[in-house]
């Protein structure tokens, strides 16, 4: 079976200070410690498919959605063809809204969109016959599951490529939060964007697509120091060859409308009773970074947009890649607990499926009916920042069933007579 590939890298670091991407820090920037890219991997075999990640923290689903279209007009394949994803990194410029932060900067956005349409054009221009390897490997004892306080998956999945021009690109899935927290106020990539440089430096390309982060933090400290640390680690614990395989190139993608659960007058009156016990406290919210005083300050305004009218439903999509009899990725437009990750890989009938969170969109935290009952942050408090409603239960089981459908559609076109090269 032959594959082509192309690759594209465009710089998307803002020119002066900007608002970051962090809960309740509307400080801006104070200088660039690294350069932030666009990085665009293009895939023929039997279909097309582009896949872009940028070092962001999120993009909304509805600038998503606009973007795709334009990029599938400008390269002439489907919207459902495109995917974007974000790394998740908290030290970049502000793409989304976040409440208690200003809107995010519309020159800067503009030019987002203009690298991003660039990208995918530059590397749908330059495809070349390419070979592809598989590789799984771990990573220990970087991150850990901060909501459980156990050991993390540490798994880390690439996809190398080796084009007949004698340029490599590797696709690198590993899921972690960033390391930098809300004290740091350079702009930066985080560690995704450092094992990407250090890849780039032994003279191949990298694409980062970060995994099922919601649940899943760095064990060191949020220094540069460290971003140095982790991202060397997963640069060095991710073989540079794998396992020949059998490319193909399957997509799907599928909307899956996540419902909203209304809150009734006395959980409103609950939860600014909740509230008003943090007004003034300097203690520091661990998830966050931040005191729970300027938290609830910012939640106080969530209270007041709760009790109008809101969005009974938040637009979300999952999507499939399968690019080989053993390879898929299996993306969701949210940040998906690990548990959602594991349910994933347990039942897609690929061997090795890699879960991204952070595609096309962002639509929050999404976990299991367990964990949306405990008491981390990310269950009962992270929505008031990104949406006036909590999502219903059921939300996680129904992103695990959406994202196994997406698998399991795409490979149904595999054909198992298709040979090497044929």
């Amino acid at each position: 079976m032959r594959l082509e590939c192309g690759y594209s890298r465009k710089d998307i670091t803002p020119d002066g200070p900007t608002y970051l991407s962090r809960l309740g820090e509307s400080t801006k920037s104070e200088g660039v410690h690294d350069r932030l890219y666009c990085r665009a991997l293009s895939l023929y075999s039997r279909e097309r498919f582009t896949l872009i990640s940028c070092d962001l923290f999120a993009l909304s689903s509805s600038t998503v959605k606009a973007l795709k279209e334009k990029v599938a007009t400008a390269i002439s394949i489907k919207p459902s063809q495109v995917a974007i994803v974000t790394t998740g990194a908290g030290s970049t410029p502000l793409t989304t809204q976040i409440r208690g932060m200003p809107n995010p900067d519309e020159s800067y956005m503009r030019f987002i969109e203009g690298a991003i349409l660039e990208s995918a054009q530059e590397s749908n221009s330059n495809l070349s016959r390419t070979t592809a390897s598989l590789s799984t490997s771990r990573v220990p004892n970087i991150t850990k599951n901060h909501v459980y306080q156990k050991k993390a998956d540490d798994s880390i999945v690439s996809l190398h490529v080796r084009r007949e021009d004698g340029k490599r690109v590797s696709l690198v899935n590993f899921a972690s939060r960033p390391v930098l927290g809300p004290r740091n106020k350079e702009v930066s990539a985080d560690f995704f964007g450092y094992t990407c440089r250090l890849y780039e430096e032994s003279g191949e390309e990298c694409i980062y697509v970060n995994g099922a982060t919601g649940d899943i933090s760095p064990t060191g400290p949020p220094t540069f120091e460290e971003v140095a640390e982790v991202g060397k680690r997963v640069f060095e614990r991710s073989p540079r060859e794998g396992k020949d395989i059998i490319p193909f190139v399957f997509s799907n993608e599928i909307t899956v409308p996540l419902e909203t659960r209304t809150l009734s007058p006395e959980e409103l009156r609950a939860s600014e009773a909740e509230i008003s016990k943090y007004l003034g406290s300097n203690e520091i919210e661990p998830s966050t970074g931040l005191s729970q005083g300027k938290l609830a300050e910012i939640e106080l305004k969530w209270l007041v947009e709760a009790q109008k009218t809101a969005p009974s439903q938040i637009e979300s999509t999952a999507m499939a890649l399968v690019l080989s009899p053993d390879f898929a990725i299996a993306g969701f437009s949210g940040e998906l607990f690990s548990s959602i990750a594991e349910l994933v890989k347990l039942g897609s009938p690929i061997p090795d499926t890699a879960v991204a969170g952070f595609a096309n969109g962002y639509a929050g935290y999404i976990m299991s009916d367990h964990e949306s009952n405990l008491t981390a942050f990310e269950a009962t408090r992270a929505y008031r920042f990104f949406s006036a409603l909590p999502l219903s239960k059921g939300s996680g089981k129904r992103v695990a069933k959406a994202l196994l459908k997406a698998i399991t559609d795409a490979a149904e076109r595999i054909d198992p007579d298709d040979q090497p090269n044929d």
